[in-house]
């Protein structure tokens, strides 16, 4: 009996790793948590740097703001360059001059010299650079690993960024405190030259590419016209973008709500941004554990309703120990359709649209700090818990309206791939 559990414990152990059997897929993957953990640093380093230089609320959003918008206003440009160069070069391209922004900032703070259109423009650079790169890095993913352990591959790739979540701000703001921001952007970088090398290092054969005379718009049309002609993407990718929108906008007022309504200060706040990101990191690691689903429809769209029931149920407590347990669920809850959702598309894309599909799909899901706009309007008019709630709300509603619209998505099964 005993060695029947140990025996299930290792096939459970060994499902979870089983797309890092692909020597591609693990380089990868390794590199990805290089670049993630620089990236979370990052963040928190460029938003303590913004607000020590300006000491203004509006010019944190702004930073923001300078890398949102490029990245959703060129990944549909990204998605036909994807389909038209090698993808794997793209994204050394690309990351090697998010590195040099990155380094170039870097400069400037050791030298006293930094300013805060210096960290725009850096946010502009990086925004672009992942508009036309995140294409290219959904693109890539199917070419490392096989067929079936797509849904594995999608839950591990998740799991770094859920993961790093986590521990990335931490670790940065102990950076900060201890050796200052120029150190802290320095590590970032080095994580970002890690990612570089490990794409280097990928064995892919060369992507058969057809050559094509179109024009760039003309290719860039095809993907949009696609996508509104398959009920199935419309509907995940349209699920996706109300989710990002409306769901997730809860993260730019966060601050807020843990002062005003929790009663909690940085810590408090830190102890609940890690709660949301634990709860999805664990809800993807069941995932990758577990594998397939049969009922792939009914996991993303009950997985919706629940985040947007989740984060009803987190705007009406005052207890925070109650918070921190409810966003554990709302992290949950994102990761139980997000990576069904994601597997999906990566399946179903045919190979010559993939770059332009997933590039609007990048596209819809970068709307998450742009969400934060609306809902800081409304939390100031109305309350953070009402506006929190409205987006919870907006997320059920609309997920029930999509899968009332698509039949496709409701009887939607693994057996489809």
């Amino acid at each position: 009996m005993e060695s029947k559990k140990i025996s299930t414990k290792r096939a459970k152990v060994t499902q979870l790793a089983a797309s890092l059997k692909h020597r591609n897929f693990r380089i990868y993957w390794l590199g990805q948590i290089a670049f993630v953990l620089g990236f979370q640093i990052l963040q928190v380093t460029q938003l303590w740097l913004v607000y020590d230089l300006t000491g203004s609320y509006l010019k944190l959003g702004l930073v923001g703001a300078s890398s949102a918008i490029p990245t959703i206003l060129l990944s549909l440009f990204g998605g036909v360059i994807a389909d038209r160069i090698d993808r794997k070069r793209l994204l050394i391209v690309s990351q090697t001059l998010i590195s040099i922004s990155v380094l170039i900032t870097t400069a400037l703070i050791y030298l006293d010299l930094i300013r805060y259109e210096h960290l725009i423009a850096m946010a502009v650079v990086n925004g672009s650079m992942a508009g036309i790169s995140a294409p290219s890095q959904q693109a890539l993913l199917p070419y490392l690993i096989d067929r079936k352990d797509m849904m594995n591959a999608v839950a591990l790739n998740s799991a770094v960024w859920q993961g790093t979540r986590i521990i990335g701000p931490g670790i940065g703001g102990i950076i900060v405190d201890l050796v200052g921001a120029g150190t802290s952007f320095l590590i970032t970088s080095i994580g970002f030259i890690g990612f570089i090398i490990a794409l280097g290092l990928l064995r892919i054969k060369p992507i058969d590419i057809p050559a094509n005379n179109e024009a760039f718009f003309t290719e860039m049309s095809k993907g949009i016209q696609f996508i509104a002609n398959n009920s199935l993407f419309s509907s995940l990718i349209g699920m996706s973008f109300f989710n990002a929108f409306f769901g997730f906008a809860y993260v730019g007022i966060m601050a807020g709500f843990a002062q005003d309504i929790l009663g909690v200060g940085a810590s408090g706040l830190g102890l609940l941004m890690g709660a949301s990101g634990f709860g999805a990191l664990t809800g993807t690691l069941i995932q990758g554990t577990l594998g397939t689903f049969k009922q792939r429809g009914l996991i993303i769209v009950c997985g919706s309703i629940m985040f947007g029931l989740a984060l009803i149920l987190f705007s009406l407590s005052r207890f925070f120990p109650l918070s921190i347990i409810l966003l554990l669920f709302v992290g949950a809850a994102n990761s139980t359709y997000m990576i069904p959702l994601m597997t999906q598309l990566q399946i179903s894309v045919p190979d010559e649209l993939r770059g332009r599909v997933m590039g609007i799909f990048t596209m819809t899901y970068s709307m998450m700090p742009l969400g934060s706009l609306p809902m800081g309007a409304i939390a100031g008019i109305m309350g953070a818990p009402f506006a929190v709630a409205a987006g919870g709300g907006m997320v059920i509603m609309s997920t029930l309206g999509i899968a009332f619209r698509s039949s496709t998505l409701r009887k939607l099964t693994a057996s489809d791939d």
